[in-house]
């Protein structure tokens, strides 16, 4: 289940935008995605087995998992969160504002 990390009114506005731009993948969803989980049934809003570069199997331990160098969070050497706090708010200030014009303009 990885849903939970697109909130609703975000994810119904990339979906229609899909659907206007005759894409199945973009931000931040698939197009045949849902946004729910029933507790039942698989509820994937991002991933795609389509581009997936390599299946690692079950985690035992997540913590661990995440200082493996399987776990590719990583562009020039350094790991996206520390990309992120080096950006500053500034820096991800025109991410934000994308995301919120995306959120306020589902038609746009």
């Amino acid at each position: 289940m990885d849903s939970y990390t697109i909130d609703t009114v975000l994810f119904e506005a990339a979906k229609s935008r899909l659907a206007r731009e005759g894409r199945s993948l973009g931000y931040g969803i698939r197009a045949e995605s849902v946004n729910t989980w029933d507790g039942r049934a698989d509820a994937f809003s991002q991933f795609d087995r389509s581009v997936m570069i390599e299946d690692h199997g079950r985690v035992k331990d997540l913590d661990a998992y995440f200082h493996d160098k399987r776990y590719r969070n990583r562009f020039l050497g350094i790991r996206f969160n520390g990309m992120f706090k080096l950006m500053g708010e500034s820096g991800v200030a025109s991410i934000n504002a994308h995301i919120e014009g995306i959120r306020r303009r589902p038609s746009a």
